[in-house]
């Protein structure tokens, strides 16, 4: 981040667990306590962001999931690694606390006219996008699943059916000799092709 806003942003009172603090312009990156955790990852080892190698300088803990989860890292670096070759570069996201509303909107107004490369919200709106994308992420998961059930009752019942209208078939091939795993193979069969 530049150095104004490094003013308003201040890495050395991010409480750290374990490694060094972040420092700004070193290629390295500090990570969230349960980022690193889920990585299985330590300080001074390398971790892959879109196949370019950064050094792990240590790890932070904030007291929120949503931070801690995260990682920190310089804006020029993060956005070529979040920007696909030949697009235009991300926003990147500040998140602002102060002391009230109107402070807030005075220094997110600032931030945005002073730097387009920023998109400066209020952390409380970020929270809740995040939060949305939880509550959208668990519908579409459910309809998943209904659709799954549903498609499976469907071949069910059309196996049934089958088997109920094929009694004088079922009967004529075990009388040939078919067993009944032969019987229940072909059906099996069946109810692969309709799936």
């Amino acid at each position: 981040y530049p150095k104004e806003i490094g003013a308003l942003f201040d890495a050395a009172r991010i409480p750290l667990v374990a490694g060094a603090p972040y420092r700004e312009g070193s290629g390295e990156m500090i990570l969230g306590e349960v980022a690193a955790r889920q990585l299985g990852v330590e300080p001074d080892q390398t971790l892959s962001l879109d196949g370019r190698p950064v050094r792990i300088a240590g790890i932070f803990r904030t007291g929120s999931r949503l931070l801690d989860g995260g990682l920190m890292m310089d804006v020029p670096q993060a956005q070529a690694v979040l920007t696909q070759q030949g697009a235009e570069p991300q926003y990147s996201l500040a998140i602002i606390r102060t002391t009230g509303e109107a402070s807030t909107a005075q220094l997110i107004e600032e931030i945005n006219q002073g730097y387009p490369a920023f998109k400066a919200i209020p952390g409380t709106e970020f929270a809740g996008a995040m939060q949305l994308m939880h509550v959208v992420d668990a519908f579409v998961r459910t309809l998943a699943v209904i659709a799954l059930v549903g498609t499976c009752l469907v071949v069910m019942n059309t196996l049934l059916m089958a088997i109920g209208e094929r009694t004088r078939e079922i009967g004529i091939l075990m009388t040939v000799g078919w067993t009944p795993l032969i019987v229940l193979r072909m059906f099996l069969a069946e109810s692969v092709a309709l799936f």
